[in-house]
């Protein structure tokens, strides 16, 4: 066997592991971590989410409905039993709202609430369960009133 069928029978099995990675693994880290999943990709002005963790967000306030959200995307496996996603860390004198779907473009319409939302009034956190959860989620948090505010944003997995 010539050395340029063996580089190229490597070079095609480690592509091949490389994108099976990629694509949708779960890798822990020692200790029971947290467990980040890689999944596709996300559409649109999104704000990638890792699983099992939080992240900081702002919305500048407006007028204009592109003023008064922040949108995520978050990937999780296949093989959960819930999943949890909660925003938090605003004050009750802003109305913030959350709004969780597949699909990136049902969100982007003023009257797209999701397939779930929390839009309780006057609380300090918005949460939403999902059960035997897998693939793309599309968060997005709004200001009811248009006022601006910073909140947090995590998730739970449950596999």
């Amino acid at each position: 066997m010539s050395s340029k069928i063996k580089v190229w029978g490597l070079f095609a099995a480690v592509a091949m592991l490389t994108l099976s990675i990629l694509a949708c693994t779960i890798s822990t880290s020692g200790g029971g971590g947290n467990q980040p999943f890689v999944g596709g990709d996300c559409e649109g002005n999104t704000t990638r989410l890792n699983m099992n963790s939080s992240a900081s967000g702002n919305i500048t306030g407006g007028n204009t409905f592109e003023q008064v959200y922040q949108m995520f995307c978050l990937w999780v496996p296949d093989n959960g039993s819930r999943l949890v996603i909660e925003v938090s860390g605003f004050s009750t004198s802003v109305d913030l709202d959350l709004y969780v779907d597949r699909s990136y473009t049902t969100l982007l319409s003023e009257s797209g609430f999701g397939e779930w939302y929390s839009n309780d009034v006057g609380t300090t956190r918005e949460q939403v369960t999902i059960n035997n959860p897998g693939g793309r989620y599309y968060i997005q948090v709004v200001s009811y009133d248009g006022s601006p505010s910073s909140f947090t944003v995590s998730n739970t997995f449950t596999p």
